[in-house]
């Protein structure tokens, strides 16, 4: 399985995605059915199975986060940049996932694979402000 998620990371790197292609490649290389591979993809919040924008926010919406706060940041993000969860442009997309694996220290998100941690209103603006997303 380590050998499968290095190589997939690999692809995700290269192309920002991973095809049906790439897929199907893989499923080869490992000896797994495509189903497989789909499956491992689709269980790891890192992964995308279509291109994406330039920065991809994930924020964390599982109960811990949610209960610190998430909710509101999902609100305020959607606000700030005047859209909504899950719709895409060149530029950014928002999405809201399960577990960023940071309990501990949250409400949490990643922009890309940047990590951000014990967010709060004033935390999040500026943080897209030094992203340059507003």
């Amino acid at each position: 399985m380590k050998f499968l998620l290095e190589y997939l990371q690999k692809i995700q790197n290269k192309n920002g995605f991973i095809s049906e292609s790439d897929i199907l490649e893989a499923s080869k290389q490992f000896q797994l059915s495509p189903a497989e591979i789909f499956e491992t993809i689709s269980s790891y919040e890192k992964f995308n199975l279509w291109t994406t924008s330039e920065k991809v926010i994930k924020i964390c919406d599982s109960p811990i986060c949610h209960s610190k706060g998430g909710e509101n940041l999902i609100k305020l993000a959607e606000k700030l940049l005047n859209t909504k969860i899950g719709t895409y442009n060149k530029k950014f997309i928002i999405e809201s996932c399960q577990c960023l694996g940071e309990c501990d220290k949250g409400p949490v998100m990643t922009i890309n694979d940047e990590l951000f941690t014990n967010l709060n209103e004033e935390k999040l603006k500026q943080i897209f402000k030094d992203q340059k997303l507003i």
